[in-house]
């Protein structure tokens, strides 16, 4: 009885370092669902699309942290697109990109990433930001259009001391509307 009480405490010790362990860009993909452990959320992506390799961005987020130096990490989680992605993330319209920023809730949050889009490219904000839940989580969204030819709603959140952020590019404000359904398949773990 002693023996087998001991190999549980080990055993649970083990697996509660592997979950302290797991990386933010750490996915688990299933047919068209990805599921990240660090951030507890499970996301479906629309059926047919196509996603970066996963490794790749693994790597390309490593990569960009050792050459900018910056101390707060960006992990880019998916890019999702009907049509292939190049190497070099080269997307056309529509497009889904999901993206985890560490530590960057206060200054990125609550719409305040859309507000600094605005400024700083040819964008114009569609509406305020507004409050959702979806999936028990609290959510900003913000909706911009450059030129009317391309729609983006971008839906943001904090989890894990992240600024978490879903990103639904679209050329209608129809075909936007239409990714930002897929959030219904959302849900968090808690």
């Amino acid at each position: 009885m002693r023996l087998w009480s001991l190999t549980l405490i080990f055993v649970l010790t083990v697996s509660t370092a592997a979950r302290e362990k797991m990386e933010p860009d750490a996915l688990n993909i299933s047919g068209n669902t990805i599921e990240s452990p660090y951030f507890k959320f499970h996301y479906s992506f629309p059926q047919g699309w196509l996603i970066q390799d996963d490794k790749l961005p693994l790597e390309r987020n490593r990569e960009t942290h050792k050459k900018s130096g910056v101390v707060l990490w960006t992990y880019n989680l998916l890019l999702a697109s009907p049509g292939p992605i190049s190497a070099d993330d080269q997307l056309s319209l529509p497009y889904i990109h999901i993206l985890a920023i560490e530590k960057a809730q206060d200054l990125l949050g609550n719409g305040n990433y859309a507000k600094s889009l605005a400024k700083t490219k040819s964008l114009t904000i569609l509406h305020p930001p507004q409050q959702q839940r979806i999936a028990g989580q609290n959510f900003t969204r913000t909706d911009l259009v450059d030129k009317d030819i391309h729609y983006e709603a971008l839906l943001d959140t904090t989890v894990r001391n992240y600024f978490l952020l879903f990103q639904f590019h679209g050329r209608t404000q129809e075909e936007m509307e239409a990714l930002v359904k897929t959030m219904e398949s959302t849900k968090f773990d808690k």
